[in-house]
């Protein structure tokens, strides 16, 4: 049984930007959503964060802080992680972009 990636139809962030909480909530659920979508991806490669962060030219705590959502990633680092994970930086800003799909 194989696995694939299937690409869901995209929930754009600024869904969530009408939250009470204002620019400071859109900020985090971006970084949020943005470094799920980069622990998805590398886990889905097979790469560890130290092998994402040295083909990305970045350092693997950086790696491990994006994903968890808590530091500010750069456009420079974004455009290199997602050059790294050889998708697109628009698609990382989308939630629910990627799920596995089974297949038998």
């Amino acid at each position: 049984m194989g696995t694939k990636i299937r690409i869901n139809s995209p929930l754009p962030i600024a869904y969530y930007s009408q939250h009470p909480g204002g620019c400071h909530y859109y900020a985090m659920e971006m970084q949020r959503v943005i470094g799920n979508n980069i622990r998805f991806l590398r886990e889905s490669s097979g790469h560890s964060q130290e092998t994402l962060a040295e083909m990305a030219g970045v350092h693997r705590s950086y790696i491990g802080h994006i994903e968890r959502g808590e530091g500010n990633l750069t456009i420079s680092n974004l455009s290199k992680i997602a050059e790294a994970l050889h998708v697109h930086p628009g698609i990382l800003f989308f939630e629910r972009v990627f799920e596995w799909e089974s297949r038998n």
